[in-house]
């Protein structure tokens, strides 16, 4: 009998230990934008699904990269397009993190000019289902400066944060783009700044004067992460206090044929003044009003 009891004695340790080593623990994730940066999102079926993203060249930013994010294990450039499609071919101008040379340094009245280009060149735009097959004919269509610019050309704007926010997530009951691997999840979407010529520039109708840059969800830095001024998702980002903030931000000339440009002040959302971006961004400096001077985002966002 003492035998039996000895030996249920021992099972119930041994029970009581592997409940122990089993039960979950607290995690030690910090509490923002990135902590689901590891925890798995579902990805749409495709091409570039599942598979690691390969930027092909040293990061512009590499210095502050993010280099265990959730989207470069598993979405690659293609996004979910399929290979060699005229959608497949946007998606990898929009993961070109490769392109070199000084900036050209740009105004608004540029991309103006960049989009009468394209009407007057009879490139297609508008949908999804109206993309360039032909990309080629967006290079090297304007010379600014004594440079030719084009798509593919890095160049720098200086405006004021008009509106910043982590787009086409479950913040605006969207799912993501092909691009993204359509994922709803703050950490797997661009972030779509909208910067304006003035810091006068406030109202709703006066977005179709901004101009587009996108920061790419691919190794994004944590400081920029959380430039993000939406009332829907700068909470949930601990966004930055950039809004009306003057910024510099270099990065890839882009010609993004999904949209439309505004006309006569009237658009579809995204509203802009063209369909011409800086996407993806490069580097980001933001104006110190107390040293006058422009610094890295990354240095800016320290004590904020």
């Amino acid at each position: 009998m003492q035998e039996n009891i000895f030996r249920l004695a021992a099972l119930v340790l041994l029970l009581v230990q592997y409940a122990c080593q089993s039960a979950p623990t607290k995690s030690s994730v910090p509490n923002n934008a990135n902590a689901n940066a590891n925890v798995p999102h579902p990805v749409t079926n495709g091409p570039s699904a599942g598979v690691a993203f390969n930027p092909s060249c040293r990061l512009p930013f590499q210095a502050i990269e993010q280099t265990d994010l959730l989207i470069d294990k598993q979405c690659g450039k293609d996004g979910t397009a399929t290979a060699d499609s005229s959608n497949a071919k946007q998606n990898e101008m929009k993961n070109n993190f490769c392109a070199t040379g000084a900036p050209v340094e740009l105004s608004f009245a540029i991309f103006d000019q960049l989009q009468q280009s394209a009407l007057n060149n009879n490139v297609p735009f508008g949908s999804n289902q109206s993309l360039p097959n032909d990309r080629s004919v967006l290079a090297n269509v304007l010379t600014v400066n004594g440079r030719q610019i084009g798509e593919g050309t890095v160049v720098a704007l200086v405006g004021f944060v008009f509106d910043a926010r982590h787009s086409n997530t479950k913040f605006f009951s969207e799912a993501g783009e092909s691009v993204n691997c359509k994922s709803g999840e703050l950490d797997m979407n661009d972030i779509h700044i909208e910067l304006a010529e003035s810091a006068g520039l406030r109202s709703d109708d006066d977005e179709c004067r901004t101009v587009t840059a996108e920061i790419s969800p691919h190794f994004r830095p944590a400081s920029w992460d959380r430039f993000d001024v939406h009332p829907k998702t700068a909470t949930a980002t601990r966004g930055l206090p950039l809004k009306g903030a003057k910024v510099r931000i270099s990065g890839q000339l882009f010609f993004d044929a999904s949209h439309r440009p505004c006309v006569s002040g009237q658009g579809s959302a995204p509203r802009r003044r063209s369909i011409w971006e800086i996407h993806p961004v490069y580097t980001i400096d933001v104006f110190d009003e107390t040293k006058q001077q422009f610094i890295a985002l990354d240095e800016w966002a320290k004590d904020k």
